[in-house]
């Protein structure tokens, strides 16, 4: 592993410059890890900072991510889960030098598969612009030969981050668990979900007021009209090209010859060579779901184990539920014929033998047998639950 590159900043000269590039967003280093002392400014894990007469004195390049060892505040410090952005320096130097993917990124995904918040890729890539910071996972699930094509992430985005109103040819379903963000007037906060149907506009978005920061759970997959699902790797290719005819702006890219457009429709004309195919609208707009303001249903079935129903949509899901096991309960082996994916939100579970921690994710194919589920201590999951290739309609509870 390549050691970190250190620079001392004087902290008076650097901090105007600093604040004018907190909203750029991060850029990738070919050197590894930066890390800076000598500054003491709030909020500054993670920046884009072009400093280049710092760095020409240096003879560095300017394309630099920093990390700040210790320069932030200690709230930000990060235990497990969602106890914070930050994890320590050494972890995401680790996570970003080693550029790992889960098996659920790259596949091949032939039966049920758990990917740890540890295992899970650190990468981070937006088609928006700014605002992200350390902690995101991507956890996958993609395999192309077998028709799967199901984006699981976790997001952290800070203050800067300001989305434009949107939407896609895909379905997507959201869970905060920390901080808060606003979809135009209205702000959702720890355990509100929201599901966006395919060609549902929705936006602008942006981290609420009073939150250093947002956490989400987020959820795309391939909608009722069943339009593919194009795999993160496809619109990381296709971000770095379009960066070199193009300006990424609030959430549009700026062209040469004065046109502007919607980042994800010019990332797929830029793949596919047509523009986007809306399908028809089901829904005219977005559904908010306050988990906290649901019941826990006790599964006759399975002891020690309740449900939250938050939603059923459509007949091909999703169909989106909390589950909820006490000390001991277990969640028996079963087989299904549609496809889920499982976060692990509160507490632990064992699967197979091993303890997965908040935050885990695991994806369960339809037609296969998935392992029996159990936790020591209590946990909490968020279940998405979605048809296969089928469109077979799905039951409402089956866990």
């Amino acid at each position: 592993m390549r050691q970190p590159v250190y620079l001392e900043f004087d902290r008076t000269a650097i901090s105007q410059l600093v604040r004018q590039q907190l909203d750029q967003g991060p850029l990738r280093s070919d050197l590894g890890p930066v890390r800076c002392t000598g500054l003491r400014e709030p909020r500054f894990e993670l920046f884009r900072p072009l400093l280049p007469d710092l760095c020409r004195e240096r003879q560095l390049p300017t394309r630099l991510t920093f990390f700040f060892e210790k320069c932030y505040r200690p709230e930000y410090k990060k235990t497990s889960g969602f106890g914070g952005t930050m994890s320590k320096a050494e972890n995401i130097d680790t996570e970003i030098e080693k550029k790992k993917e889960s098996q659920g990124m790259t596949g091949p995904i032939d039966g049920p598969i758990i990917i740890s918040e540890d295992e899970a890729s650190g990468r981070n890539y937006t088609h928006r612009g700014g605002g992200r910071l350390p902690g995101g996972r991507r956890y996958g699930f993609f395999d192309k030969t077998r028709g799967i094509g199901f984006s699981a992430t976790m997001s952290v985005y800070s203050r800067e981050r300001n989305n434009p109103r949107h939407k896609h040819d895909f379905d997507q379903v959201r869970f905060f668990p920390k901080g808060g963000e606003n979809y135009g007037r209205e702000v959702l906060g720890p355990g509100d979900c929201i599901y966006i149907p395919e060609n549902c506009p929705y936006g602008p978005t942006f981290t609420a007021e009073g939150c250093d920061e947002n956490v989400r759970i987020n959820l795309q997959f391939p909608g009722p009209s069943r339009r593919e699902y194009l795999h993160s790797y496809d619109i990381m290719r296709a971000t770095d090209e379009l960066s070199k005819i193009a300006k990424l702006e609030n959430g549009y890219y700026r062209f040469p010859n004065g046109k502007n457009k919607d980042s994800y429709e010019a990332i797929v004309e830029h793949l596919t060579g047509k523009p986007v195919d809306y399908p028809p609208k089901r829904y005219s707009n977005y559904v908010v779901m306050h988990s906290n303001n649901h019941n826990w249903v006790q599964l006759e079935d399975r002891p020690g184990v309740s449900v939250k129903h938050l939603g059923y949509f459509n007949d091909v899901g999703p169909n989106i539920k909390l589950i909820k096991l006490d000390p001991g309960a277990i969640v028996p082996m079963n087989q299904v014929g549609f496809q889920q994916v499982r976060f692990v939100l509160e507490g632990a579970i064992i699967y197979e033998g091993r303890k997965y921690d908040a935050v885990s994710s695991m994806y369960f194919p339809a037609n296969q047998t998935y392992p029996a589920i159990a936790s020591e201590s209590g946990a909490v999951l968020f279940l998405v639950q979605i048809a296969w290739t089928d469109k077979k309609p799905l039951p409402f509870c089956v866990i």
